[in-house]
């Protein structure tokens, strides 16, 4: 035989405000939240930041060290065989086999692959966008056939 609870006619109690309520978060806050949490993250979200930043100042190292990117050094950085010497007080990362500075190098690299992915990157959301937008407004087969192909 089953039973049945007998039924409360009592009024719930309702905590005042501020006592014992949680206050909701927003998915910014949560993911800050986690985020401040994890130290290899903010490693690597610093080592960004230095890294677009140096991209970004590529000109003013170039002044600093006094070479161009493209400016040989073959007598200064080049042994009688022709070897590249290694690093030293004005060329912090050396020199390549053409005596040219390989940190000023390397900073305009960084540039060139800075901006690549960025391009990319703002290709590909403009891409995905109109494409989500097209399979939700047209639906049925051609949702299908954009949703199967990005799979």
């Amino acid at each position: 035989m089953a039973t049945v609870a007998p039924e409360t006619t009592e009024a719930a109690v309702i905590p005042a405000v501020g006592e014992g309520q949680v206050a909701g978060r927003t998915p910014r806050q949560l993911f800050w939240a986690r985020f401040k949490k994890d130290r290899a993250a903010f490693i690597g979200l610093g080592l960004a930041i230095l890294l677009i930043l140096a991209a970004i100042a590529a000109p003013l190292f170039a002044r600093i060290t006094g070479h161009d990117p493209s400016e040989l050094f073959q007598r200064d950085m080049t042994d009688e065989f022709g070897l590249p010497k290694g690093p030293n007080k004005d060329f912090w990362f050396g020199a390549d086999s053409n005596g040219r500075d390989v940190f000023v190098r390397t900073i305009y690299g960084a540039r060139t692959s800075i901006l690549v992915a960025f391009g990319a990157t703002a290709l590909a959301v403009v891409v995905g966008v109109v494409l989500g937008i097209a399979a939700g407004y047209f639906g049925g087969k051609i949702d299908t056939v954009i949703s199967r192909t990005m799979d």
